[in-house]
This record gives C-alpha cells, structure tokens and sequence, in this order.
C-alpha cells in the first residue's frame, strides 16, 4: 500500500509541473483566460467537494457554448494519504440549490473524500442505486433533481465521476483527463445543466450571478498568469 501512495505522490508532483503548459494551450484554443493559480476564488466558494482543502489549479475561465464556466485542475489528500487529482468544471444555475453530491460508487472507500451530508438515494432504478451515491440534505430536492431523464444520463458516465450542486453553481469532476480533453468536459457540464429539470428552477427560484465569464465566481484578482 505504502508503495503505491509514494508511486502516486511522485506522479502528483510530476503532473503538477508538466500539465501546466498543456492546459494553457487547451485554454487558447477554446479562448478562455488562464491562470496557473486560482484567481477567480474556486476554493473559497461553498461546494462540498471544495470544502475540505482541496487544491485548485491550472484555471480556466470564459464563455463556452453560451456558458459562462470555470475549468480546473482540484486534488485532495484521500483516506489513504493518496492524492487523488480531477478535472473539475463549474457553471452557474438559475436556482438556489441546497447542497446536493452524486458520485459514483468506484470513488468510495480509500479514494473517497470526507462529504458532510446524509445519503438520500432512493431511486427505483437498481442499476443506477448499484452505481451512484447521492447525498444531500434536502431529501424532496434530491428527488426533485436526479429524475428520470438525469439518471438515464448519469449512467453513461464514466467511473469516478462527481456531480454536484450548491446555491446558485453546479460543478462536475472527472478522473483527471488529458488538457486537450477540456472541451468533452465542458460539453459533459453542458449536458448536466440541460438536464437539471425544470421544476427545480420554479421551486429553488434564484438569480444568476452578474460576473460574466467566470462561472459566477468573483473577477480574476490579478492580471499575472
């Protein structure tokens, strides 16, 4: 075990110097902003995966397909003392949304991350109950947003996938992906916004946030990348 947690933060520093120019590249090509550190204040908002000290870098921010989006690298010490890293995206939501996580059943255990809300899965759907847990505090809400049509979806997605929602954002987590990959993950938070059903925008009505370009999130705090 020791083994593999050294074998693993070796390969966390060594990404942590190489993916850099790679994900700066990817943020030109989809003409987003890009900062190696966290200028637009991902870790201080209130997401549940972000509660914990997760790490936040290699940011991108801007518009995509109508979206203003955050893209970035987060990682966390897990209960194994491994660092576990993804490739995260944020979008804003018309709602107030109580705090809501989904997350596959492959990323429990030593690998997981401490989540401080009780699990409400109650879905008739055995295969999607096998696959995913979801948490949330507010049981009626997360009725309301894992339906039909956003389990159907859920279930296409790959292993160690996270999906979250908060107040006014949503946010999705993949296993770390290849810089280039940015673009699938944004079109994966597209998706994951266009399924959120509408009843929950009557229901949790809000205000979507007035920072263009940045997820919802506060403006970059500098102009140095």
């Amino acid at each position: 075990m020791w083994l593999e947690v050294t074998i693993r933060w070796i390969l966390h520093m060594w990404r942590s110097w190489t993916r850099t120019p790679g994900c700066k590249k990817a943020a030109a090509t989809l003409a987003l902003n890009f900062s190696s550190r966290d200028k637009v204040g991902i870790s201080e908002r209130n997401l549940p995966l972000l509660k914990h000290g997760a790490g936040v870098r290699n940011v991108m921010w801007g518009s995509f397909d109508g979206m203003d989006i955050v893209a970035f690298d987060a990682w966390y010490v897990s209960e194994s003392f491994a660092p576990y890293e993804m490739t995260c995206a944020i979008a804003d939501v018309n709602a107030r949304c109580p705090a809501l996580v989904i997350e596959t059943r492959v990323r429990r255990g030593r690998d997981s991350q401490k989540v401080d809300l009780p699990i409400v899965s109650d879905s008739e759907l055995e295969k999607f109950n096998q696959e995913f847990v979801v948490r949330c505090g507010d049981r009626y809400f997360a009725s309301a947003f894992v339906d039909q049509r956003m389990i159907e979806w859920l279930i296409e997605q790959p292993p160690g996938s996270h999906f979250e929602a908060a107040d006014d954002r949503i946010l999705i987590a993949f296993n770390l992906r290849k810089p280039d990959e940015t673009r699938d993950v944004l079109l994966a938070l597209r998706a994951f916004r266009d399924r959120i059903p509408r009843v929950i925008l009557s229901l949790y009505p809000g205000a979507v946030p007035s920072s263009p370009g940045t997820g919802g999130l506060s403006p970059p705090r500098s102009p140095r990348s």
